[in-house]
């Protein structure tokens, strides 16, 4: 592959492009050469194809054009050159600003001369942001806690007495969420949106007091991503969209009561369509799939109630809580256009959540008697992820930081309409390291039977 072009004399290019098949690697990569003995000038465009190369780290570059001399404007490079992790680019002149007469592809920053800090960072792609948001969208896209689909709790009319154990609920979500990528050089954003719905489908008792409920879901959910890299000012767009089909269970040990313990769990199959598209590149298209599961607990305490000025009597309730989700969802290996073989990192993850919730129940004088009732709250809590969330690309692997140590702040209100309707919305922020922040919104709505 390594072929020689030699031209004994000078070169002037008239806008013409030269291919180059390279096996980009290092700096003792293997690729065709052009050589010139004479002076390079005009404008002759650069195009390489990577031929088998990992991609890999530079340090002087890989020399693809020697001169006796050279305009600066005489080789210009035509499109990307990305292969592994890396982005490559050509410049005159090695790293460290020598041979400033032969030109070269590096993956480390232009050189500036006598600079001598300058080329010494490597520039990364930002498609492996992309890759690592639509991981972790897939394995996290349709969690949920048991306030979020309302749990098919019991409800007791006080006008009738009448329990109502069956009911079919739907929730939308959205959500955004920004942070920084493990190389110091990108920044992500993300925008997602979720459809869930359900119903209890089985009913039954332990005891006196108790009740528990079977029920199945499904849902369809996309997020897309944003990823701009500093250095190269590159940008790489990511997809992904699915669906997920599931049973739920959930136990109070009160039924009649909002107090004392409940226990709730899930267990979900989810399968997922994913794209990446990187500046100037073509599209990716891969799949990713698995099964996801919870378990969730909490002891609600009545701390009292109060009645106010104007004749709202309110209840108020304290609801220390835990959750132990499981993500299995991997994605598929995939090969790019250029070779570059990629795979996920952060499958089989564990996030727990440690939270409070303050909540109040209220009633006006003047639906005193009624079904109508409102309860506004506010949560605190902790998420802990076992795994950050990444991709290999190549030979290095990069992840989306600050999302395992996360604290949340959620803020909303339930109400019960009629004897049959309820509905919840609520807002969600969270703080994580190195800048991250995620923000969320939950609207739905229940009806029993």
């Amino acid at each position: 592959m390594a072929n020689i072009l030699t031209v004994d004399g000078n070169y002037e290019g008239i806008n013409g492009n030269v291919v180059f098949n390279s096996k980009l690697n290092g700096d003792n990569s293997s690729t065709n050469k052009l050589i010139i003995t004479g002076n390079a000038s005009g404008t002759t465009y650069v195009t390489v194809d990577n031929q088998g190369g990992n991609g890999s780290q530079t340090l002087e570059g890989i020399e693809l054009i020697s001169t006796g001399s050279s305009t600066a404007d005489a080789f210009v490079q035509s499109g990307r050159i990305v292969v592994g992790s890396y982005e490559y680019h050509l410049q005159q002149g090695t790293a460290s600003g020598t041979n400033m007469n032969n030109w070269y592809l590096t993956s480390q920053s232009d050189n500036s001369g006598n600079d001598s800090n300058a080329g010494t960072a490597h520039i990364y792609r930002p498609e492996r942001g992309s890759y690592a948001s639509n991981l972790q969208a897939a394995a996290t896209m349709f969690d949920m806690r048991l306030k979020d689909r309302q749990g098919g709790n019991v409800y007791i009319d006080p006008l009738t007495g009448e329990r109502h154990k069956s009911n079919l609920w739907v929730r939308s979500v959205g959500g955004h969420s920004e942070g920084r990528i493990s190389d110091g050089q990108s920044k992500y954003s993300t925008n997602r949106m979720v459809f869930q719905l359900g119903g209890a489908v089985l009913n039954g008792s332990l005891g006196a007091d108790d009740a528990w409920h079977l029920g199945l879901m499904g849902g369809y959910g996309k997020q897309y991503s944003n990823t701009h890299n500093s250095l190269s000012g590159y940008n790489s767009k990511g997809s992904v969209w699915g669906y997920s089909t599931g049973i739920y269970g959930t136990w109070y040990q009160n039924a009649n009561i909002k107090t004392g313990l409940y226990a709730d769990s899930w267990l979900a199959w989810n399968w997922f369509n994913n794209s990446v598209k990187g500046d100037e590149l073509s599209y990716e298209k891969y799949k990713s799939k698995g099964v996801t599961a919870s378990l969730e607990t909490g002891y609600v305490f009545d701390t009292g109630s109060y009645m106010t000025s104007g004749g709202m009597e309110n209840n108020v309730y304290v609801t220390p809580q835990a959750q132990v989700l499981w993500s299995g969802v991997k994605a598929d290996d995939h090969t790019e256009a250029n070779g570059t073989t990629v795979e996920g990192r952060g499958s089989d993850n564990v996030q727990t959540r440690l939270g409070v919730r303050l909540s109040m129940t209220g009633q006006n004088h003047l639906d005193k008697g009624s079904v109508r009732q409102f309860e506004p709250f506010v949560e605190a809590n902790w998420l802990y992820t076992s795994k950050d969330y990444g991709v290999k690309m190549g030979d290095n692997s990069a992840y989306l930081q600050g999302n395992r140590n996360v604290a949340e702040l959620k803020t909303g209100v339930e109400g019960h309409v009629t004897a049959n309707l309820s509905v919840w919305g609520s807002v969600a922020q969270q703080i994580g390291g190195n800048n991250y922040q995620g923000t969320q919104g939950v609207l739905g709505v229940k009806y029993s039977f």
